[in-house]
C-alpha cells in the first residue's frame, strides 16, 4: 500500500493574492494568505480529481507555497513537486478543511461573541462564509472520512505559529515575518477559528483535542 506525505499549499500565487486584497478592500481577513477565498480551489479539485482517478500513468504535480518569499507574504513556487501515481491513501491537511458554512443568525451571533471576529465587519465574516461554502463544495466530494484536530484554547495558535516561523527562518537565513507580524496574520485568520471552529462535516469524523504542548488529551 502506498502513502503520500508531502507539505502542500493549495493558495493563489502572489499575484492572486494581492488581486484578491485589492478587490476585497474593506476585508482585512483577505489581504494575504489563510482564510477560505485565498485558496486556488480550480487547481486543489483539479490534482484531487487526478489523484482519485488512479488510471494515469503519469507523475501527479502537486505545487509547492514558499511562505518565506516577500517578506512573509508568500508566493507559490515555480517549481511544484511530483508524486508518483498509484497512491492508496492520500492525506490533506488543511485548518479549512472540514469546517462548514453556517446559517446568517450562526455568523451574527459568533461575530457578537468572537473576541477577534468582533475587530471585523459582520460583512466580512458574511463573505467568509460565502467562501466556505464555496470551499466545501469543492473538497467534500473527495473525501471518504475526516480528523478533525482542535486546540483545547485557539490561544495556543499563535504561539504554535510563531514557533513554525521560527523554524522555517533558522533554515531559511532568516527569511519571513517578525514576531508582531506572526501576531498580525494570526489576528486576520482567528475569527474564522471563532465563528466556524465548531462545525464539522457531513461525513465520518474522529475528533481529537490537543493540549498546549500538542499532546492529545
Amino acid at each position: 500500500m502506498r502513502f503520500a506525505t508531502l507539505i502542500l499549499d493549495f493558495y493563489l500565487p502572489y499575484a492572486g493574492l494581492k488581486a484578491l486584497a485589492e478587490a476585497s478592500p474593506d476585508n482585512k481577513m483577505l489581504q494575504g494568505r489563510g482564510p477560505p477565498g485565498t485558496h486556488d480551489l480550480s487547481l486543489l479539485a483539479s490534482v484531487l480529481t487526478h489523484l482519485r482517478d488512479g488510471t494515469s500513468s503519469s507523475p501527479i504535480q502537486l505545487p509547492f507555497f514558499d511562505k518565506s518569499q516577500y517578506d512573509g507574504f508568500g508566493d507559490r513556487s515555480p517549481t511544484p513537486r511530483t508524486v508518483a501515481p498509484g497512491i492508496d491513501v492520500f492525506l490533506l491537511e488543511g485548518w479549512s478543511l472540514g469546517y462548514m458554512p453556517v446559517t446568517e443568525e450562526a455568523v451574527r451571533e459568533g461575530w457578537k461573541t468572537g473576541k477577534t471576529a468582533q475587530t471585523h465587519p459582520l460583512s466580512s465574516l458574511q463573505q467568509i462564509n460565502r467562501n466556505l461554502a464555496e470551499f466545501d463544495a469543492a473538497t467534500s466530494p473527495f473525501f471518504d472520512c475526516h480528523v478533525a484536530i482542535r486546540p483545547l484554547s485557539y490561544d495556543y495558535v499563535y504561539a504554535w505559529r510563531g514557533e513554525q516561523e521560527h523554524m522555517m527562518k533558522s533554515r531559511n537565513g532568516g527569511k519571513g515575518m517578525t514576531d508582531d507580524e506572526v501576531k498580525a496574520f494570526v489576528d486576520r485568520y482567528m475569527p474564522v477559528y471563532e465563528v466556524f471552529g465548531d462545525t464539522s462535516p457531513g461525513r465520518p469524523t474522529l475528533q481529537m483535542s490537543f493540549g498546549e504542548s500538542r499532546e492529545v488529551v
